[in-house]
């Protein structure tokens, strides 16, 4: 038990409270910038809550470990060892989401390590740099491909709700299959997943896609 006081007792006199609070409270600043970065990037039905908790998380953690091993040599080649053996399988559909990532990760890394001002200035600057190119590039990504296949179809009725979630849509072709048609339109729209209930709920299809 006097070990363990006197290890704890070892660990305030390093890392005061005053620092903590200091460290949490840039910690949550940078968060926020992040948070709502991501927020922006991703619109509408591409936003994924979880994912962005999942990030604030991230860089919390990442402040905490830097700040731990930052002045002690065998807890860092303890973690060199840990990190080393886990195996990541998680999917990514969009490649966004590695750059978050890594942006999380290196603010935690600038924060644990002390250079604050590094951190901030970096964040900002990203955050600046990822909406611009987002905002360029988001028209281009509105483009998509509609497939329906039906063996009777309304067009009429598909071509006013295409109208009404469409910033505009035209159609490529009808092919004409053993049992059905697949329609096949090219589209600009913000509201993919509205659109594609209304089609489904409105509209006697077996298939739809986009892509």
């Amino acid at each position: 038990m006097e070990k363990i006081y006197k290890i704890l007792q070892n660990n305030i006199l390093t890392s005061s409270t005053e620092n903590i609070l200091e460290s949490l409270c840039i910690t949550f600043i940078l968060i926020s910038i992040i948070f709502f970065t991501y927020k922006i990037v991703y619109r509408s039905d591409d936003y994924k809550i979880k994912f962005n908790i999942c990030l604030s998380i991230i860089i919390l953690v990442t402040t905490m470990i830097i700040t731990l091993i930052k002045n002690n040599l065998n807890i860092s080649l303890g973690l060199l060892g840990i990190i080393s053996i886990i195996r990541f399988r998680v999917k990514l559909n969009d490649f966004r989401d590695v750059g978050f990532i890594l942006w999380g990760i290196g603010s935690g890394i600038a924060i644990g390590t002390g250079n604050y001002l590094i951190g901030f200035t970096y964040t900002i600057v990203i955050a600046i740099y990822f909406i611009f190119l987002n905002t360029r590039t988001y028209k281009v990504d509105l483009f998509q491909t509609l497939i329906i296949r039906s063996s009777c179809l309304d067009e009429k009725k598909l071509e006013e709700i295409l109208s009404k979630y469409c910033v505009s849509y035209k159609k490529i072709a009808i092919e004409k299959k053993e049992s059905y048609l697949e329609y096949i339109y090219t589209i600009q729209s913000k509201k993919q997943v509205k659109l594609k209930e209304k089609i489904t709920s409105k509209l006697n299809i077996s298939f739809i896609k986009f892509i």
